[in-house]
């Protein structure tokens, strides 16, 4: 019987039964659940899609021009571009096999499945890590044109190659080590995803991105400088200035999903619709770079 005391010691315990309500209540709370999850992974696969839509139309419209596939500026967004895509389509693969396992009422994925869904994750992971970089050599190279014409140094075909040579090894390299780091820490410790998005994920966004703050403010000091001084260079000036703006919305809007996707991490425990938003957020940022490179890509590089 519900509700049913008795007395021991002059104190009085209360006997809980089960409420013949009790397994209608956990049944509504399983299929919520499970339509929860459902729907997450639908949006998600979503806008995936559109990222790598956007992504794959913004390569393809720099590759058709001969004049922007050769300027540095057009092989660094490639490269933000061409990362930003094979991550979200690990991500893509990650999120329909997840998809495709779950059951009518847990999420259940035998050992072999879990295994390629790491795999997947720490790809996007070492990928997505890549973007923040490439974002990185962007802003290094807008810094580095305003001190050539500062400088009035020539930019060769020469001097462009051997540097998206070192910025490729820069920008694959540094992900690769931080996400085999991460994932030797996982195998010791229990917090598997903290380890991996704090130390390999976290600490390399939040290092870049300051590393991008100080050259935007260097940049901008330079630009002061030239200004007036190589007036005769106003094409080239007003083109990496324009560049300096396309940055600077990529950086303010990618910026503030990451600020988003960090509070997720720490409320994430205890708010499961704020981390989950936060990480379909993430999955626009190829949508958005895409966009915004787009439309501030007026004239001709």
């Amino acid at each position: 019987m519900e509700g049913a005391s008795t007395e021991t010691t002059g104190e009085t315990h209360y006997e809980e039964t089960d409420s013949p309500w009790q397994g209608v209540i956990d049944s509504l709370k399983t299929v919520r659940s499970h339509y929860i999850i459902r729907v997450s992974e639908s949006v998600a696969i979503i806008l995936l899609m559109i990222s790598i839509v956007f992504l794959t139309i913004n390569i393809c419209r720099i590759w058709k021009s001969p004049n922007k596939r050769g300027s540095m500026f057009g092989k660094v967004i490639i490269g933000l571009s061409t990362v930003l895509l094979t991550g979200y389509v690990c991500k893509l693969i990650f999120v329909a096999i997840l998809f495709s396992q779950v059951d009518d009422d847990i999420k259940r994925v035998s050992p072999a499945v879990d295994n390629s869904l790491n795999i997947f994750n720490f790809f996007f992971v070492a990928f997505y890590i890549s973007s923040f970089l490439w974002m990185n050599v962007f802003c290094f190279e807008v810094y580095y044109s305003y001190r050539c014409i500062q400088k009035s140094l020539n930019h060769t075909n020469e001097s462009h190659a051997s540097r998206f040579i070192k910025f490729s090894v820069y920008a694959a390299s540094v992900p690769v080590l931080c996400t085999v780091f991460a994932g030797f820490c996982s195998f010791r410790a229990l917090e598997t995803l903290i380890i991996m998005y704090v130390y390999g994920y976290g600490l390399t966004c939040v290092i870049t991105t300051i590393a991008n703050i100080v050259l935007l403010i260097m940049t901008t000091i330079v630009k002061r400088e030239v200004c007036f001084p190589h007036s005769h260079q106003e094409n080239t000036f007003n083109f990496h200035w324009r560049m300096v703006r396309i940055f600077f919305f990529i950086f303010g809007v990618t910026g503030l999903l990451q600020v988003c996707f960090i509070v997720s991490l720490l409320l994430g425990y205890q708010s499961g619709i704020i981390s989950s938003s936060a990480s379909l957020l993430v999955l626009l940022k190829g949508f958005l770079v895409s966009v915004i490179y787009m439309r501030g890509d007026r004239i001709q590089i």
